[in-house]
């Protein structure tokens, strides 16, 4: 190879855009009953309440086209993402904040995030540090679930106008980072890090496939009004963004799904009424 084309590869492979190219072969090469379909790759979004915009790298769908995945892919060089966990907690979670669309021709039933079990159960954390982060700033990866949030919304709000000229209609959206940095997921007894210094004396690091990063990723206050205390406002303005080690995406997929235990409250909004 010349040294062109390897100035040429190097710009090309610098631009993460190989990732993204990959990740949306590697949907394709799913075996076909537990395929995920394309639906938009680089899709423009705009959320007017923020003023930001952006591009989303892949829109994905699952068979039945109920299940919408939000993909933004993350190439990073010799890199670790360890997410902090408290070790006395249950080991993982089907819990999930995603964004439901419930709606008919003439109606919305429900739009909005909601907590879903969502399969394959992870690891959860609200905490994430990795080598070469500056703390005076906003962490990267805080940066980049956010934007994926606003993107899930812009997404899921472009649509509902297709969906309102259709018959009844159930979409689930859940945010997805694919990167190629480790995930580690780091246990830790609170009662082992001291107060003096801050530092933890002792943690139990395994590196895990996939992670549900857990926050309040958009700062998004617009239930603050019916609160009944802080506690209901903080919950609120939480969102679920599942990190995937893109070896391990196929495996995700094919896991993906929504227990439908989790629409027993919807049960009235989602079974739609009789013709």
């Amino acid at each position: 190879m010349s040294s062109n084309e390897d100035e040429i590869l190097s710009l090309v492979n610098a631009s993460g855009f190989p990732l993204q190219i990959a990740i949306e072969e590697e949907l394709r090469k799913l075996p076909q009953q537990e395929g995920w379909t394309v639906a938009a790759r680089e899709h423009a979004w705009a959320n007017r309440a923020s003023e930001k915009s952006g591009f989303i790298d892949l829109v994905a769908e699952n068979q039945s086209r109920r299940l919408t995945v939000v993909i933004e892919a993350k190439r990073v060089q010799d890199s670790k993402w360890v997410f902090l966990r408290d070790s006395r907690t249950s080991a993982t979670t089907k819990e999930t904040k995603a964004w439901l669309t419930i709606g008919e021709r003439t109606k919305v039933r429900h739009f909005g995030w909601t907590y879903l079990a969502v399969d394959p159960p992870s690891f959860e954390a609200v905490f994430c540090t990795m080598r070469g982060h500056d703390p005076k700033s906003v962490p990267m990866l805080e940066r980049t679930a956010s934007d994926l949030v606003q993107a899930t919304h812009a997404l899921a709000m472009e649509e509902l106008q297709f969906y309102q000229q259709h018959f009844w209609r159930v979409q689930t959206y859940i945010g997805v980072i694919v990167t190629t940095a480790e995930v580690v997921v780091a246990s830790i007894d609170p009662a082992e890090i001291s107060i003096a210094d801050g530092k933890a004396r002792r943690n139990v690091p395994e590196e895990v496939p996939y992670v549900r990063f857990r926050k309040q990723f958009s700062g998004d206050g617009s239930t603050a009004n019916a609160a009944t205390s802080l506690d209901y406002i903080a919950s609120s303005k939480e969102q679920t963004v599942f990190v995937v080690q893109a070896r391990h995406l196929s495996q995700f997929l094919r896991a993906l799904s929504v227990d439908q235990v989790s629409f027993d409250k919807f049960r009235d909004l989602v079974n739609p009424p009789p013709p």
